[in-house]
């Protein structure tokens, strides 16, 4: 029946819609805690969707009624290009018997509403170690946005009472915190209500943060506290100051730090930004393929009993093309809106790491996130190159003796990637 709903709406009544988003919602909190049917109902709206044209359209001019301006897999479609992606593909391909076992996908920005996709494997799930952690980023601005939405509509100008309020929301979606009270996304540790006056956020005891109004959502006028990320939060996104440089991982990409946030954030949280965004394609069963976390890079684990899909191998499970297109997504300005997606950007550029390939010897590095542990060695990077213009190449394996044949054939994977480039 949950299912059946959303198909016949645009069929029915306002009255009749309404009594049967009313039983839906009964029924939702009736669900196990593990139903994947909660993820796909968690509410995550949208401040607005930016045509294929290159234009951004204010949900509050957006021609669709308000139950449909939310995150959905259409909505952040990437928009590939059959025709040429087909050719392209098979240029791609071509390098696959020199790295046998490769899963990789490359995409060409030229036209950067029209992109043009190449595959190895990319939809193979595997082990994504840190490079998974760009759930957790995408996640937490998309957070920020929904309660700034509460809190304005709301008049909210504190935490305990716009956690009750979510809390409230969640609720009526099935979406209820479990008796440990760590199911749910812990707002006094991801935001604070700062002082209108206050422009910035002290971190690392000597540098500043500026306080950004992502969403034009502060009011100069009454001047209410502004909500943003704590201080906390602040020092997992930036580098620390005196860090280390080069190759070595730092910033938003430093040590363990970053996967926190799916321990503030709640995992069920994630993954259903995951699910509505299209990052992670659900099977309609008991698998699916994409980003899915169930581990914290801190040794807290995702319960089984509450995990709709706890079968994957992994505990931070990928794929090269749910990467790839979180990176287009990202290029494109189109993950929560275009200022949140330019600072994720450049969260991803001064925190950016590789496990596989040297920056010094790759074209201009605009944003990455790399995964390494035991066997597995995992590289994406958007590059900028005078010819191929801006490129998004994501690589996964599982084997170090291929890691290390890409290194030494760096030169060739990245000549033979911009010569099918140049020929689209």
């Amino acid at each position: 029946m949950l299912l059946v709903l959303a198909t016949w709406e645009t069929r029915m009544t306002p009255e009749l819609i309404d009594t049967l988003v009313a039983v839906r919602d009964a029924l939702l909190g009736r669900l196990p805690i593990n139903s994947i049917e909660i993820l796909r109902q968690i509410p995550h709206p949208v401040p607005g969707y930016r045509k294929q044209d290159g234009t951004w359209v204010d949900a509050s001019a957006w021609p669709v009624s308000d139950d449909q301006k939310v995150l959905a897999p259409g909505l952040m479609d990437p928009w590939y290009d059959p025709v040429k992606s087909a050719s392209f593909d098979t240029a791609i391909k071509v390098l696959g018997p020199d790295f046998s076992t490769l899963k990789t996908a490359v995409v060409s920005l030229k036209s950067i509403y029209a992109p043009v996709i190449g595959e190895i494997d990319s939809n193979v799930d595997a082990p994504g170690a840190s490079t998974a952690k760009v759930a957790g980023l995408y996640a937490l601005f998309q957070l920020l946005y929904e309660m700034t939405k509460l809190a304005k509509e709301k008049s909210l100008t504190s935490i305990p009472a716009l956690q009750r309020e979510a809390n409230a929301l969640w609720a009526a979606k099935g979406f209820s915190n479990n008796a440990a009270k760590n199911r749910l996304p812990k707002l006094d540790i991801l935001f604070a209500f700062h002082p209108f006056a206050d422009a910035s956020v002290r971190i690392f005891r000597t540098v500043d943060s500026p306080i950004v109004d992502y969403f034009d959502m502060f009011d100069p006028v009454a001047a209410t506290p502004k909500l943003f990320f704590t201080k906390r939060i602040l020092e997992i996104l930036w580098p620390k100051p005196g860090g280390s440089s080069g190759t070595e991982a730092e910033g938003f990409s430093a040590g363990e730090q970053a996967g926190l946030l799916f321990r503030h954030m709640g995992y069920a949280y994630v993954a259903s930004v995951m699910l509505q965004s299209g990052l992670f394609k659900w099977d309609g069963a008991s698998s699916g393929e994409g980003i899915w976390v169930r581990c914290d890079y801190n040794n807290r684990t995702w319960k089984r009993s509450e995990n709709p899909l706890p079968g994957f191998s992994s505990i931070q499970n990928i794929t090269a093309r749910s990467v790839a297109d979180f990176f287009v997504l990202l290029m494109q300005k189109r993950l929560v809106n275009e200022k949140a997606s330019k600072e994720m950007i450049k969260i991803l550029d001064v925190g950016g790491c590789f496990s596989i390939f040297d920056p010094d010897l790759l074209d201009d590095v605009i944003a990455s996130k790399c995964g390494f542990v035991s066997d597995i060695a995992n590289d994406a990077i958007v590059l900028k190159d005078p010819v191929a213009s801006t490129y998004v190449v994501v690589t996964v394996t599982r084997k170090r003796s291929l890691a290390t044949k890409l290194q030494r054939k760096q030169n060739q994977f990245f000549n033979g990637i911009k010569a099918a480039i140049a020929a689209i």
